[in-house]
């Protein structure tokens, strides 16, 4: 698989799977942020084995939600004021409540391109298979 941040970009960029992108939130959102305030294993993107299924993306995803969830919930208010240097140059002197509200952002952007995808999969009509009607409609 190609991570998204693949430098210089592909062109065209490659379409990304719904395992893909819930693998990138357990990694690339939460499993990397674990790694300094949550006291979790240190890991890298460019290193990490991503799953190939959605199944296996789904155990990631809840593991390291967990971990981000637990981790995040036992900052005092100190140490959500600690610099988070969570290894990007634009949120290393921010403080980890910063760092927290980025990472939130990003998961809940890209579960969302996740749903789309389930959605756009589910209500797919090929020729032949629940097509819609709408001649009879307005």
């Amino acid at each position: 698989m190609v991570a998204d941040f693949a430098w210089p970009e592909p062109d065209p960029p490659p379409f990304t799977t719904i395992a893909w992108r819930l693998a990138h939130v357990a990694i690339g959102i939460f499993a990397v942020r674990c790694a300094w305030p949550c006291a979790g294993p240190a890991i890298d993107c460019r290193s990490a084995t991503y799953p190939a299924s959605a199944e296996g993306a789904l155990g990631l995803l809840a593991e390291t939600c967990s971990g981000w969830v637990e981790g995040g919930c036992g900052l005092d208010d100190e140490a959500l004021w600690v610099p988070g240097g969570d290894g990007q140059p634009f949120l290393a002197s921010q403080p980890m409540a910063a760092v927290a509200l980025h990472a939130n952002r990003e998961a809940i952007h890209h579960l969302a391109e996740v749903l789309l995808l389930r959605d756009l999969w589910r209500h797919r009509h090929p020729l032949g298979a629940r097509a819609v009607d709408i001649s009879h409609h307005g």
